[in-house]
């Protein structure tokens, strides 16, 4: 169960890395939304991703973690256990990241909000729960991210 929790626990990316330039002779922006949900035992994941020209400029992702599925009775273990599990990593202090972690009877609930066009994507990708496929420095592909978390279990919602 905690390989679902860590999955889920600060879970910024699952992303593929743009393999194009920016085409500067571009003139329209191709806007693009997308959610993915996650559903498995005690853990939920709703991920929304905001693209411009194929590249990730937002993504918000909203988690609810019951506290039996990662063995702790009450808001206190929970705390003590998540931080374990994202080495304490205070990801609200990170440049274009929006985070919270609200802890309530049974379960907790953590909101990431990135800004895709301030976030250092290389700093991003060191911590604990990022995945990336490729350099990040890159841009990130709207199309390939959808084709990667559909592959790692979540569901096109909308």
């Amino acid at each position: 169960m905690n390989k679902i929790v860590k999955f889920g626990l600060g879970l910024f990316f699952a992303v593929a890395v743009a393999a194009c330039g920016d085409d500067k002779t571009s003139v329209a922006v191709e806007q693009d939304v997308a959610t993915y949900e996650l559903n498995q035992p005690g853990v939920s994941i709703e991920m929304t991703l905001y693209g411009e020209n194929d590249k990730v400029v937002k993504q918000t992702t909203n988690s609810t973690i019951e506290y039996s599925a990662i063995g702790a009775a009450d808001a206190e273990q929970a705390k003590k256990i998540l931080g374990e599990l994202t080495n304490n990593t205070d990801y609200g202090a990170l440049e274009g990241v929006t985070y919270s972690m609200e802890y309530g009877d049974t379960s907790a609930q953590e909101s990431i909000i990135v800004d895709l066009t301030k976030a250092d994507l290389k700093k991003l990708a060191e911590l604990p729960g990022s995945a990336f496929d490729g350099d990040p420095s890159q841009g990130i592909s709207f199309k390939a991210t959808g084709t990667l978390l559909e592959q790692s279990g979540f569901t096109k919602v909308k």
